[in-house]
C-alpha cells in the first residue's frame, strides 16, 4: 500500500495548514522553492493518478500559476511542504 494509508492528501485531514502564515508570500515562497516541497498535480478538477492501485501523482514542486498551498506533512523524515497546480 502506498505511505499515505489510502488516503488522499488533501483530504486526509492530517496536513498541518499553517492557518497563521498562509498570508506570508515571502514564507510560502521559499516552502514553494524548498526541495522538500512536493507538487500534487490536478487535471479537469482531479488529482491525478497513476499505478495499481492508483495512487496521487507527485512531482517536485516547481514555479507556475496556479499553485496552492494544501499544507505541512510530517512524514517521518522531516515535514514535507504540499502544494497543488493544475495540469494544462
Amino acid at each position: 500500500m502506498d505511505s499515505y494509508g489510502g488516503l488522499l492528501i488533501y483530504t486526509g485531514g492530517w496536513l498541518d495548514r499553517a492557518g497563521g502564515r498562509r498570508a506570508d508570500a515571502k514564507w510560502l515562497g521559499e516552502l514553494l522553492n524548498s526541495p522538500d516541497a512536493t507538487l500534487i498535480p490536478f487535471w479537469r478538477d482531479r488529482c491525478l493518478v497513476s499505478g495499481d492501485p492508483p495512487v496521487p501523482v507527485m512531482l517536485h514542486a516547481a514555479q507556475g500559476e496556479g499553485i496552492v498551498f494544501l499544507g505541512l506533512d510530517a512524514d517521518g523524515h522531516g515535514v514535507r511542504r504540499e502544494f497543488a497546480t493544475l495540469a494544462p
